[in-house]
């Protein structure tokens, strides 16, 4: 989905500079050789000028209590996530307090959920999962089933940086996986859904 996705983004943008390629090499056949380099300069200077890159600078966080992240595969040119179109590339941390977290996640109408502590480092966050994943799973008939279980506690790190005025999480795994603050989502409001889905009580 993901390469697909990508390769109907991306295919417009091929056809159009592949069209402008053409265009350019039957103009320079026709050019002397000096004003071909000077073209190709020109051309060099407009593609540096129209890419921004924003520099991720390694920071420290001092305090995570209540703030709300959301995570995801990529980030655009202004540390922002860039949506894929994926049901299941998405989730939520939730810093409930100096100490503990709420990992929340979607794949379609399914619901995970899981909770933790963690520790501010110098330049990263470390983060110990306690073992207990509760989902949220919905049948062919739309019927939900809440699951409990208890698997070995899992430790991982994000690490932090300063980017576009914005402190961004890239977390320490073989896929890419960064995170934002999230400002739209509610902790109070995310616990009461939890609780009336029956998740909450089965995350203790």
């Amino acid at each position: 989905m993901r390469t697909i996705f990508f390769s109907l983004i991306l295919l417009p943008l091929i056809l159009q500079s592949c069209g402008q390629n053409e265009k350019l090499i039957t103009e320079l056949d026709n050019q002397p050789p000096n004003e071909i380099e000077n073209d190709i300069e020109v051309e060099d200077e407009i593609q540096a000028e129209d890419t921004v890159i924003v520099e991720h600078i390694p920071t420290t966080v001092t305090s995570l209590n209540g703030i709300v992240y959301q995570f995801g595969p990529e980030l655009d040119n202004n540390c922002q996530l860039f949506s894929e179109g994926s049901d299941c590339d998405g989730s939520k941390i939730l810093f409930l307090n100096d100490s503990e977290f709420l990992d929340i996640a979607y794949c379609g109408a399914d619901k995970y959920a899981s909770m933790g502590t963690y520790l501010i480092e110098t330049n990263s966050v470390k983060i110990t999962y306690s073992g207990i994943d509760v989902r949220k799973e919905f049948d062919s008939e739309d019927n939900a089933t809440i699951i409990r279980e208890k698997n070995d506690p899992k430790t991982s790190k994000l690490f932090s940086y300063f980017c576009n005025d914005e402190i961004i999480f890239e977390l320490d795994s073989e896929e890419p996986y960064f995170g934002t603050v999230d400002y739209e989502t509610w902790i109070d409001g995310e616990i009461e859904t939890l609780k009336e889905e029956k998740i909450w009580e089965k995350l203790k």
